[in-house]
C-alpha cells in the first residue's frame, strides 16, 4: 500500500539543496532548466532517493547492521507532483518505490548479510582525492529534515544513509560534475549504490574518505551516444572501511533546446499549427518539443493542432490583444487575437494574411 508523501515543492528542493550542497541549476533555474531540453523544473534524484529511502528505514531495527541499499534513478520526479511511495519487506531485503503523479520515480533496494560486510577498497581510472570528513549533529540534523528522516538524530545516533552524500563539502573539487568533466546541462543522476559493512555511520564519527573516479564507458542510444561514469568515496576510520558510496553520472546526447521553440509553429503552406505528441502517454505539447517530459528522453512524434479553440483568458499590450486558447486534446497556445471584443469560453479559429503572420479570430 503505497503512502502519500504529499507534494514536491520548490522549496523542498532549496532545502535539500543547504543540506546536500547539491546548487545543479537544472532543479531551481527555470530557463536553465528549459535551454536543457526540460519544460518543468524537478527535484534531485537524491532528494527523491532520501525521501524513499526515510520510508524503507521507517522501522527503527533496518540498516543496524552490515547493510547496502541501491538507489536507481528511473524518471525525474517535477516541482509540483503528487509524491507517494511504497515498502515491501522481506527476510534480508527491503524494497521500495518512489512515484511521482503515478510515474515510478526511484526504486530501492536493501540487503543485508555477509556480502555487504565483506566489501573491499576499489580502484580508480585517475589521482585519487583524500579529506577528512566529521559527522556534526547540527549538519545531521537539517540534512535528516530534507530527507523527511522518520528517527531522531542524537549524539552518536545513525544518521540517514544518504547523509553521506554530503562528504563533498570537505572535498577540494567538490561538485561530482565538474570532477568527470560531464556537461551540467546534459547530466543525469543515474544510480547510487551505498554499502556500510559495519552498520551504519553515527554523529560524532570522524573518517577518513578516499575519492576516485571509475568505469568510464559509452552506450550508443537511437539519439546519440550517452556517456555513463561512476564516482565513488570510500570512508575508513580505525577499525577499517566503514563506507562505499557510489553514484553513476549520465551524460545524454545533446538535445535541442525548448528554449529555441518559444512562438508557435505555424505551417501557412497547409494552413495549420504543428505540435508534438509523447508516444507512450498520448501527452501533446506546444511548442513542439523534442523528448518526453519525464526525464526518460522518448522522442515525440510531430502531430497537426486543430484550428479552432476556445478562449481561456486574454490581455492587451501595446494596441495588441492575446490570448490563450484552449484546443481540442487538452493543448493551450498563447497567440496574438484579432482586434474586436473577445468573450471568455468562446469559440476562436485560426487565420492568417499573405505576409505569414497569423492570429486567432472569433469565430
Amino acid at each position: 500500500m503505497a503512502t502519500e508523501l504529499g507534494t514536491m515543492t520548490l522549496r523542498d528542493v532549496i532545502r535539500y539543496s543547504g543540506a546536500s550542497g547539491d546548487d545543479n541549476p537544472l532543479h531551481y533555474d527555470p530557463e536553465f532548466a528549459r535551454a536543457a531540453g526540460h519544460e518543468r523544473l524537478f527535484a534531485m534524484g537524491a532528494l527523491g532517493g532520501g525521501w524513499l529511502l526515510s520510508r524503507v528505514f521507517a522501522d527503527a531495527a533496518a540498516g543496524e547492521g552490515a547493510h547496502t541499499a541501491a538507489v536507481r534513478y528511473r524518471a525525474v520526479v517535477p516541482i509540483g507532483s503528487k509524491v507517494a511511495a511504497s515498502t515491501v519487506a522481506a527476510e534480508n531485503r527491503l524494497t521500495g518505490e518512489l512515484t511521482a503523479d503515478g510515474v515510478v520515480a526511484v526504486t530501492a533496494e536493501i540487503t543485508s548479510g555477509a556480502d555487504a560486510a565483506a566489501v573491499q577498497a576499489g580502484e580508480g581510472d585517475d589521482d585519487e582525492i583524500t579529506a577528512s570528513f566529521l559527522i556534526e549533529i547540527g549538519a545531521a540534523r537539517s540534512f535528516a529534515r530534507a530527507v523527511r528522516w522518520p528517527h531522531d538524530v542524537a549524539d552518536a545516533g545513525a544518521v540517514p544513509p544518504t547523509f553521506v552524500g554530503t562528504i563533498t563539502s570537505v572535498l577540494p573539487q567538490p561538485d561530482p560534475i565538474d570532477r568527470v568533466g560531464f556537461d551540467r546541462a546534459r547530466t543525469l543522476h543515474g544510480e547510487t549504490l551505498i554499502t556500510y559493512p559495519r552498520g551504519p555511520l553515527r554523529v560524532g564519527e570522524a573518517f577518513q574518505v578516499r575519492e576516485y573516479v571509475t568505469g568510464r564507458r559509452t552506450k550508443e542510444s537511437a539519439r546519440g551516444a550517452m556517456e555513463f561514469v561512476d564516482v565513488v568515496a570510500e570512508l575508513s576510520d580505525a577499525s577499517g572501511l566503514r563506507g562505499v558510496y557510489r553514484n553513476t553520472f549520465i551524460q545524454m546526447p545533446p538535445v535541442a533546446p525548448v528554449a529555441e521553440a518559444q512562438t508557435p509553429v505555424f505551417d501557412r503552406a497547409t494552413f495549420r499549427l504543428q505540435g508534438s505528441r509523447d508516444p507512450q502517454t498520448g501527452e501533446v505539447f506546444h511548442p513542439p518539443r523534442t523528448y518526453s517530459v519525464d526525464g526518460r528522453f522518448r522522442e515525440c512524434e510531430d502531430v497537426d493542432l486543430p484550428a479552432e479553440g476556445e478562449l481561456y483568458a486574454f490581455t492587451s499590450f501595446a494596441g495588441q490583444d492575446y490570448g490563450q486558447i484552449d484546443l481540442a486534446g487538452g493543448v493551450r497556445i498563447q497567440a496574438a487575437l484579432a482586434a474586436g471584443e473577445h468573450r471568455i469560453g468562446g469559440k476562436y479559429r485560426l487565420d492568417s494574411e499573405d505576409g505569414g503572420k497569423w492570429w486567432f479570430v472569433h469565430a
